[in-house]
């Protein structure tokens, strides 16, 4: 198994069997099971009869995978869910969200889920940046991983247009008719979780804080694109949780770098501060030189750290001075939301969510 698997080769192999057709995915009609739409559950069992990829570059394992079309509207906010029909059964499944660059005619990767769901299943959740028909691919970690599955698509409420500039106190409340995060960055447990997409300028600090009576929030904001966590390795990524359960030790009152955590006995304060400078050096989440923190749209997630949390809130996103001056050598303005980096999942990522949660 291979420690870094060029995206490059791969992309380029799948495009040779992409479809032509607009109004489908990019993936061979063989291998595509049909579409999904929101509301839709869809099942299917992943064995050694389905299509097959070979060296997959997350993992750098051969895969089985199925493929569903799925047609995303900009603006709108979407999770998807897939683990294991059966809850006897750890499935140790991910999901890819594919589509085809506009430019090249090529397969492009947009984003990755491995273990964010229940059962070591995977959750992607986003407000898309384009309105698209993108191939939805269900797959194991590796060639042993097979199982009977279920996939799920919602749509979930969007509270706000886009932030461009700041936003001061804006009320709001997370509802129990909200869609639910399995495995949030901020809780070990399920939440209930709204979207907000942010527009980060080149060089923009901003401060994002979510405050509550009624409930402990938390907060994750990841970007630009699709919203994929740090953790997965793409070069121009940018984010952070807070608190973030898998990471920090948080204390009441205690700060963790630009992370500050308040909490109440039945309230409190989630607030991070992120700098889109586009720098170029260590990625200490999956050790490489490269650019990091990319200016362009992020996905904000906001929910309460205890399962089944509900209630007012205020959201606070204000635009500040930069953190530090960037040379003119950065990233261009704003990042077409592509994955250019892949590596294989870290070990430690293998427990990094070994606390999975029921759903609500």
């Amino acid at each position: 198994m291979r420690t870094s698997i060029a995206l490059l080769a791969v992309v380029a192999a799948a495009a040779a069997c992409s479809s032509d057709n607009n109004n489908t995915g990019p993936d061979p009609r063989n291998c595509t099971a049909g579409s999904i739409s929101a509301g839709e559950t869809k099942t299917g069992t992943l064995n050694s009869a389905s299509c097959t990829r070979y060296d997959w570059e997350f993992s750098g394992d051969s895969v089985h995978y199925a493929s569903y079309d799925v047609t995303l509207d900009s603006g709108k906010a979407y999770t998807f869910i897939m683990h294991a029909t059966s809850d006897t059964v750890i499935f140790d499944g991910t999901l890819e969200l594919v589509g085809t660059d506009k430019n090249t005619s090529q397969n492009q990767l947009y984003t990755v889920s491995d273990d964010e769901g229940i059962n070591e299943g995977s959750q992607l959740y986003f407000i898309a940046p384009a309105t698209h028909t993108f191939s939805l691919r269900v797959s194991g970690y590796d060639w042993s991983d097979t199982a009977a599955y279920q996939l799920e698509e919602k749509s979930c409420r969007v509270v706000m247009p886009q932030i461009t500039d700041s936003v001061i106190a804006s009320s709001q409340t997370l509802l129990t008719s909200d869609c639910v995060m399995q495995s949030p960055e901020f809780s070990g447990d399920s939440s209930y979780f709204q979207l907000v997409s942010v527009l980060m300028h080149p060089n923009e600090t901003k401060y994002y804080e979510v405050t509550s009576s009624d409930f402990v929030p938390g907060i994750q904001v990841y970007g630009p694109g699709f919203g994929t966590p740090c953790y997965y390795g793409y070069e121009g990524c940018g984010g952070w949780a807070d608190p973030n359960y898998y990471w920090d030790d948080v204390v009441s009152g205690a700060s963790v770098g630009t992370v500050t955590v308040a909490k109440g006995a039945s309230g409190g304060t989630a607030s991070l501060y992120l700098t889109a400078d586009g720098y170029y050096g260590w990625n200490w989440w999956d050790d490489y030189y490269g650019y990091n923190d990319y200016p362009g749209a992020y996905t904000m997630a906001i929910g309460g750290q205890n399962f089944g949390t509900f209630g007012p809130y205020e959201l606070t996103v204000q635009s500040t001075p930069p953190e530090s001056v960037v040379s003119q050598r950065i990233v261009p303005a704003y990042f077409s939301p592509v994955l250019t980096k892949l590596v294989p999942k870290p070990k430690f990522m293998r427990t990094r969510h070994s606390k999975h949660a029921p759903a609500l």
